[in-house]
Order: structure tokens, then sequence, then C-alpha cells
């Protein structure tokens, strides 16, 4: 985690290779993944997914790193949101995840 909130690939990409766990959970139930996300770093999300990373772990609170990516105003741009899709795990093919996508950045419950 420290790694990732550092934006440190070649230290996360060390971790990795040593066998650390890359879903490994924090004491609010954040993966590594949600952190990356959150922050909008795309190497780190990239790193992490490639290395077996889930984007469908909540945390303690039910949230998965989607949710993490839409509490920053900056993903609302068309290409943040194709790429937000993509890392989470969504089409971005997929009309409905388009829609999936606008709720949560509203905050809808679906």
């Amino acid at each position: 985690m420290h790694a990732v909130s550092g934006r440190q690939v070649d230290t996360v990409k060390l971790l990795l290779k040593m066998g650390a766990n890359v879903n490994t959970q924090d004491a609010y139930g954040r993966t590594s993944l949600c952190l990356a996300t959150y922050l909008g770093w795309l190497e780190g999300c990239v790193s992490l997914l490639r290395n077996g990373a889930k984007h469908s772990i909540p945390d303690k609170n039910g949230r998965l790193p989607l949710h993490a990516a839409t509490a920053e105003p900056d993903v609302r741009t068309v290409p943040n949101q194709a790429w937000l899709l993509k890392i989470t795990g969504l089409d971005p093919g997929i009309t409905e995840n388009w829609k999936l996508l606008k709720a949560q950045q509203n905050k809808e419950v679906f």
C-alpha cells in the first residue's frame, strides 16, 4: 500500500515479483487497486491488474475501485471515464456500463 500511495511503480513491481499478495486489504478493507484508482494512477492500476488484482473486492463499506475512482470530479471527462470502466473490469462498449458509471458519479443508488 505504501508503494502505491507513493506511486512507486518499480517498488510495486518488485514486491509483486517477490510474491506480495496483490489483493491484500488494509484495516478498512481497501486494496492497492482501490488506492491506485482513487489516486488516478494509471500505471499503478495497470501493473496491479496485470498481476491479478481483482476489481470486485469491496472495502468494509461495500465500495469498489469504481467508487473510489468516481470520488474525484476530474474523472468526468470521456477519456477518463472510458479508462475508468476498463480498469474496473467493465467493458466501455456496453451502454449499461456507462449508465452504471453515471449513476455512481451522481451518487445514485443502483
